[in-house]
């Protein structure tokens, strides 16, 4: 996520919040409309190409290579299998023809090719390892590539090879912003070349996703005489077409392009062409299928999200998206969906808005069960806690504690489990492909309700590692203004609940734009400030000043010198200071005179808030 646009979206929540408006853009192709009689080359209405087995593995269809029967090919616009010959008609619309890559082969060569272009055949080389039920993934996102991040990505391209996944997923900002408030082309060309050559020393394919800080020149789509997409040309040129599918094992991949431009400002959605193309990819599946959809702006911050969602609701789909520079695991529509933290943490100012450290996700794939792991970089031994149930971490009766060892090539062997500082008891050990997990039933009946911290220990050949967790025993799971407050890092990346009466009210009014604004809510014990940003679909409501409201929000940090730092390129510093009035001294981080932090209470969706 750009920093520009989320910064606006958080300072404009109590004065004018600035945000995207969402129109999608749409990816069409010329067609040559020049008149015959004028000796012209007739007009070219269709593509034709073969896809074939490539034997030789040259990219070239030899005179006895043999074609490949009922393989998916698109423009983009529609999709088409192949004949028994393994020949095509497409026609000629789009800025691509690809090919959908099955589960049983690779691409020997190129597996997409410019509308633009005379010749549409397709090598594929057979690739049964591509067939089995289980295999790993990694999904990275955010990496944000500059000088300043370069060490960190460098980083992470050599844990990959360390990791060996099936294949790697990165869901877009693969790029910094340049001077300005969206980075040229040429700035893009080259970040976008320095990524390629680090990914390019991988032996594993690598899928790329297009993410808003990757349109590069956004004002050329509402210049005089714009064309649509425009701001897309520097990354089709490096990476190729912006939305495409590929198979692996029972699962069909789906790399989805929410980005789109109107009235000069980014926006997110899939319509039009995408729409239709979506639709056509997924008539080829049957509605068992499991599908993984790639993005990288989750679908809450689309708008009119709900005709992809209900398509997808038909399969047994997962969302996997970025953004937000947060983890957060969320139910899109009936979709789960999995937002990874940033591997470039607060745009290089540090950890995530979540506290997690900057890295990327691992994924593990197991027939039909997927488990994964947020894996920081530069971890050797490292401990994640996943929660236990919705509410964590408010916990209440029996809870079964699931802690999850990644000791990268090591051994572990044990992990145990202590409550404040009671006794540490043994955990049942599971091995699988890349980490340790580690189980205990806990009853919570033998502590008073309240805050208890529970450690988790794992030894093993890397050595001795623990972390601690905070969490409440309590069957009450709305916190006051007073605890959030004093428990923040607890909260931190998590869903609370929070009740009170509106002090301040800017949802849906003239003082915020459609999808944004802000709230001050008090309860007896203090004041909270939440806001929202990119919530159209469903509509923020229109919340009365003195009307009491529950709502659920997800506590993330900001550091001051991100907040102030050049990254800021929309002016919003001048509205956070404006803003410190406003702002809760609870939500407020400082070391004597010395702003530290600031805390703010995201609402990710608009039917979080419910008025009583």
């Amino acid at each position: 996520m750009t920093a520009r646009n989320l910064v606006s979206k958080l300072a404009l929540m109590v004065l004018v919040l600035v945000t995207v408006v969402a129109v999608g853009c749409s990816s069409g192709g010329n067609q040559n409309n020049n008149n015959n009689n004028n000796n012209n080359p007739p007009v070219v209405t269709n593509i034709t190409g073969t896809v074939f087995l490539d034997a030789d593995g040259d990219g070239l269809k030899g005179t006895a290579e043999t074609g490949i029967a009922d393989i998916v090919v698109s423009n983009g616009v529609t999709a088409t299998t192949t004949g028994a010959t393994g020949s095509f008609t497409l026609p000629k619309e789009g800025a691509f023809v690809f090919v959908t890559v099955p589960n049983t082969h690779a691409a020997s060569g190129v597996w997409y090719r410019s509308t633009s272009y005379t010749q549409f055949d397709f090598g594929l080389k057979s690739a049964p390892e591509k067939s089995g039920d289980d295999f790993t993934f990694v999904h990275v996102t955010d990496v944000h590539l500059d000088a300043a991040n370069l060490v960190t990505f460098d980083k992470a391209v050599e844990e990959f090879k360390g990791i060996s996944p099936a294949f790697i997923v990165s869901t877009g900002d693969l790029v910094n912003t340049g001077d300005g408030t969206t980075i040229s082309e040429a700035q893009a060309a080259d970040w976008f070349t320095a990524y390629k050559n680090a990914m390019n020393s991988l032996s594993m394919p690598v899928y790329n996703a297009m993410g808003n800080h990757d349109a590069a020149n956004l004002a050329c789509e509402t210049a005089a005489g714009a064309t649509a997409g425009c701001s897309k040309t520097a990354f089709r040129t490096n990476f190729g077409p912006t939305y495409y599918s590929f198979d692996w094992g029972q699962y069909h991949c789906v790399v989805l392009d929410p980005n789109g431009v109107a009235t000069g400002k980014e926006s997110f959605s899939v319509t039009g062409s995408q729409l239709s193309w979506l639709q056509a990819d997924l008539a080829y599946r049957a509605k068992s299928s499991p599908v993984l959809v790639f993005t990288h702006e989750p679908t809450s911050s689309w708008r009119s999200p709900e005709t992809v969602l209900n398509l997808l609701k038909q399969y047994n789909a997962r969302i996997f998206s970025g953004h937000s520079h947060q983890d957060l695991l969320m139910d899109s529509g009936g979709v789960p969906e999995q937002v990874t933290a940033a591997l470039s943490g607060e745009w290089g100012h540090g950890d995530n808005l979540d506290g997690r450290k900057p890295g990327y996700r691992i994924v593990s794939v197991t027939g039909s069960v997927l488990d994964d792991f947020y894996k920081e970089i530069d971890s050797t031994q490292q401990i994640e806690v996943s929660p236990a149930g919705a509410t964590w971490p408010i916990i209440n009766g029996q809870v079964e504690l699931v802690a999850k060892v990644f000791s990268g090539a090591g051994t572990v062997s044990g992990v145990t489990y202590g409550v404040d500082n009671a006794t540490a008891v043994d955990m049942t050990l599971t091995t699988g492909a890349k980490w340790v997990t580690a189980r205990a039933t806990w009853d919570t009946g033998s502590v008073a309700q309240g805050y208890h911290k529970i450690t988790v220990a794992a030894t093993g050949s890397a050595g001795a590692s623990q972390i601690e967790e905070e969490v409440k025993v309590s069957t009450e799971t709305t916190l006051t203004a007073a605890e959030l407050h004093a428990h923040l890092t607890t909260y931190q990346g998590h869903y609370v609940t929070l009740q009170g009466t509106v002090e301040l009210a800017l949802f849906n009014t003239g003082m915020a734009p459609e999808g944004s604004g802000g709230a001050v809510i008090v309860d007896a014990t203090g004041k909270v400030l939440i806001y929202a940003g990119e919530c159209y679909s469903p509509a923020l409501p229109t919340v009365a000043t003195g009307s009491t409201i529950k709502v659920t929000v997800v506590p993330v940090r900001f550091t001051w010198a991100f907040m102030t730092s050049s990254l800021d390129r929309e002016g919003t510093y001048d509205q956070f200071t404006l803003q410190e009035g406003m702002l809760p001294a609870g939500q407020k981080e400082d070391v004597g005179a010395t702003k530290v932090a600031r805390w703010y209470m995201r609402l990710v969706s608009a039917s979080d808030i419910t008025i009583l």
